[in-house]
């Protein structure tokens, strides 16, 4: 069941009586396509491409729509040159039409900005990946792998989205630690509501996971961030608990009960530094969990249930 308000609301597609040029006009693209492709297949496109169109799926490079026999005829000088360089000692050297190796592209989640209204107010809805705007942040998205309560993967891609003005505030809140000797280390940030639902039918407890059958988690609107604090080369400080403990050693007045170790003071000294920082920067807290700190603008944002794998992914300039 996906409670209508908790979503962004696409666009209506309206049912329309088809008109019979528009049908026309997309039977000729249909056959259009359909005979390209058959010219792929049997070779004969090249000829086609204008001089500076690359292959699909490829940037743009020079020289892309030369005469296919001339591109030939490249190759294969390429391939005697290679031969030549093997026989006067050079075993490394590779021919043209030999595939080399290269770092696999650094890609970036482009999730579309949109806004919507609902119940007379107007949401506007821009999550980014926050690689973006605080390079070099450390992640360990755990629901991205089943190292995690629940023992599933939950997310299909690993990705750290949070709204455009929750990451600037965490983004301060990083500048801070960083002048200080730490780092940020987020372990959750975004999370799709029907990830929400799925978590609280295993955990079943509102005090540890908002109930999406009342109402959303902040997280559930990219304004929530679950963080903990590592040292400048990157180890982690000792916190109350591990993350994503739902007992009283993660809450953040913890009184030990019989036969419950205390708190550590260093494990005390590093939740309050962090709580400190994050709440100046612009977060708040809830009780429950030390880890967890919801944007104080966070209501003015819709709860969404964006699906990662239809979130566009690209590469950028990384000079």
């Amino acid at each position: 069941m996906k409670p209508a308000a908790y979503y962004i609301k696409e666009r209506p597609h309206r049912k329309r009586n088809p008109r019979p040029g528009l049908i026309l006009v997309i039977l000729l693209g249909v056959a259009a396509l359909a005979a390209m492709a058959a010219m792929v297949y049997s070779g004969q496109m090249q000829a086609l491409l204008p001089g500076g169109l690359g292959q699909v799926g490829q940037p743009d490079r020079p020289g892309a729509g030369l005469d296919a026999n001339a591109e030939e005829g490249q190759k294969m000088k390429g391939q005697e040159n290679a031969e030549d360089q093997r026989e006067q000692g050079a075993p490394d050297a590779r021919g043209a039409d030999e595939n080399i190796p290269s770092e696999p592209a650094v890609l970036y989640a482009f999730p579309q900005p949109v806004a919507f209204v609902e119940g007379g107010k107007t949401y506007h809805d821009e999550l980014v990946d926050l690689r973006l705007v605080i390079p070099g942040i450390q992640t360990d998205m755990l629901y991205a792998t089943a190292d995690n309560f629940t023992g599933q993967i939950l997310y299909p891609l690993d990705l750290c989205l949070l709204q455009k003005g929750t990451a600037e505030k965490l983004k301060k809140a990083q500048e801070i630690v960083t002048a200080d000797g730490y780092q940020l280390l987020v372990t959750d940030a975004y999370r799709p509501f029907s990830v929400q639902l799925k978590m609280f039918e295993l955990v079943g407890n509102s005090a540890y996971l908002a109930n999406p059958h009342r109402s959303p988690s902040n997280h559930n609107r990219g304004a929530a961030v679950d963080v903990t604090l590592l040292d400048s080369e990157g180890n982690p400080l000792e916190m109350p608990s591990a993350i994503d403990t739902f007992d009283a050693t993660a809450h953040r007045a913890y009184n030990p009960g019989p036969g419950q170790p205390p708190r550590s003071q260093a494990a005390k000294e590093n939740m309050d530094y962090l709580t400190k920082v994050m709440v100046e920067c612009g977060f708040t807290t809830i009780k429950s969990e030390w880890w967890h700190y919801d944007d104080k603008d966070a209501k003015t944002y819709p709860a969404t249930d964006r699906d990662f794998l239809s979130i566009p992914m690209k590469t950028i300039d990384q000079d």
